[in-house]
C-alpha cells in the first residue's frame, strides 16, 4: 500500500484569515508516522480537511464546507501529496488546485463555489513536476507569485495529454476517472471517506468508532455490511473498488500472519544456533590465520621469484663469461700454431737455400 513521504500546502488561509500558509512542505521520510502538534483553535481539522482534498475533493470535516475558506480570495491553493509507492515503483504526486468562484442565488446575492481540477504525476526520482519543483509558485525579487488557477489547468492539461503515462488531469466532471485512477496505485477513495473522515469528523472520532465496534458483529453491522450495500447499489465500479479493497485486506492480513510465522521461526533458528557462536569465533580466527599465512607465502613466493631471475641472470652471463673464454683459448691455439707452422717454413726455407 502506497505510504504518504511529503505533503506541501501553498497559499492557505484559515481562521478568518489570520492564519496564513504561504509555501509549506511536510517532510514523513518515506511514509514514517508523524504527529502535528497544535495548540487547541490551531487548525488541527482544517489541515486534516486540507490533507484529504487530493484524494476526496470536496470531502467536509465537522459539517465544514471547503469553500467557506475561500470568500473573497482571488487566488489559488494547492494541496499536494506524494506517495511512496509499493516495490519500488518510485512516487506518485496527487494535487489539486482551489478557487473561489462567485456565483449569483436565486435571491441575487453572490455566494462562493468551489472549483477545482485535480492532476497526477509519477516519477521515479527526484523530477522538475515531483513535490518540491513543479512551479506553482515562484519568488519574485521578496515577493511571491501563485501560478493562476487557469494557467496551472492549462499546464498540467497540456501534460497529460502530452505525456498520459507520466501525467494525469481530471477536472471536476472526472471524479470517477480519476478514484479509478488513484485506484490503479492502491489508493482508495473509499477509505479515505468511510474511514479516515470519519475518524476525523469529530474531536472523539476514534474512540467513538472503537466503541461502535468492540466485537465482531458490531463491526459488520456498522462497517462491512453497510460498505457492501452501498457498493452493490450503488454501480458495478464501486463494488470492485470495494473487492479490490477487501482483496488488500486479506492480502494485508496474510502478509501480517506471514511475518508472524517467519519472527517464530527466526526466534527458534536463533535459539538453535546460540551453541554454534564458539564454533564460528573458532572458525574465524582459523580463517584469519590463513588468510595471514597466505600473505606470507605470498611474500616468500615473491621473493623467491625475485631470487631466481638474479640466478637465471647470473647463469646467463656466466654462460657467456664461458663461451667467451673458449672462443679465446681456440684463437690462441691457432696462433700458436700458425706461429710453429711459420717457424719450421722458416727453417725450411733456410735449410734448402744452404743445400743448394
Amino acid at each position: 500500500m502506497p505510504k504518504i513521504n511529503r505533503i506541501r500546502i501553498i497559499n492557505f488561509s484559515y481562521n478568518n484569515d489570520h492564519r496564513h500558509i504561504i509555501d509549506e512542505t511536510f517532510n514523513f521520510y518515506g511514509g514514517e508516522n508523524g504527529l502535528l502538534s497544535l495548540a487547541n483553535g490551531g487548525g488541527k481539522s482544517v489541515l486534516v480537511q486540507l490533507f484529504l482534498q487530493p484524494v476526496v475533493p470536496g470531502m467536509k470535516i465537522q459539517g465544514r464546507p471547503l469553500a467557506d475558506f475561500f470568500k473573497r480570495r482571488k487566488q489559488p491553493s494547492y494541496v499536494l501529496l506524494e506517495w511512496k509507492l509499493d516495490g519500488g515503483g518510485g512516487y506518485l504526486l496527487t494535487g489539486i488546485a482551489l478557487a473561489s468562484m462567485e456565483v449569483r442565488g436565486l435571491d441575487g446575492d453572490e455566494r462562493s463555489r468551489l472549483r477545482y481540477f485535480t492532476f497526477t504525476t509519477r516519477y521515479p526520482q527526484s523530477h522538475a513536476f515531483d513535490i518540491a519543483h513543479i512551479e506553482l509558485v515562484k519568488k519574485r525579487g521578496g515577493l511571491l507569485e501563485v501560478m493562476p488557477f487557469r494557467e496551472a489547468a492549462g499546464l498540467m492539461g497540456e501534460k497529460a495529454r502530452r505525456d498520459p503515462l507520466h501525467f494525469g488531469y481530471f477536472t471536476r466532471d472526472d471524479g470517477e476517472l480519476y478514484a479509478s485512477h488513484l485506484a490503479s496505485f492502491g489508493i482508495s477513495q473509499e477509505e479515505w471517506r468511510n474511514v479516515i473522515a470519519r475518524i476525523n469528523d469529530s474531536e472523539g472520532g476514534l474512540e467513538e468508532i472503537f466503541l461502535k465496534c468492540r466485537n465482531s458483529d458490531q463491526l459488520l453491522n456498522t462497517w462491512l455490511i453497510k460498505t457492501v450495500e452501498k457498493a452493490l447499489y450503488r454501480d458495478r465500479e464501486d463494488a470492485r473498488r470495494l473487492e479490490e479493497m477487501l482483496g488488500n485486506l486479506v492480502s494485508e492480513i496474510i502478509e501480517n500472519e506471514e511475518y508472524i510465522i517467519d519472527k517464530e521461526i527466526l526466534e527458534e533458528f536463533a535459539d538453535g544456533v546460540g551453541g554454534l557462536g564458539e564454533l564460528f569465533v573458532a572458525l574465524l580466527e582459523g580463517l584469519e590465520e590463513e588468510r595471514n599465512l597466505k600473505g606470507i607465502l605470498a611474500a616468500l613466493s615473491h621473493a623467491l621469484a625475485g631470487e631466481i631471475v638474479q640466478m637465471q641472470d647470473k647463469k646467463a652471463a656466466g654462460e657467456r663469461e664461458i663461451h667467451f673464454c673458449r672462443t679465446e683459448k681456440e684463437h690462441i691455439q691457432l696462433e700458436e700454431r700458425s706461429a710453429t707452422y711459420y717457424r719450421k717454413r722458416k727453417s725450411y726455407e733456410s735449410m734448402h737455400l744452404a743445400w743448394e
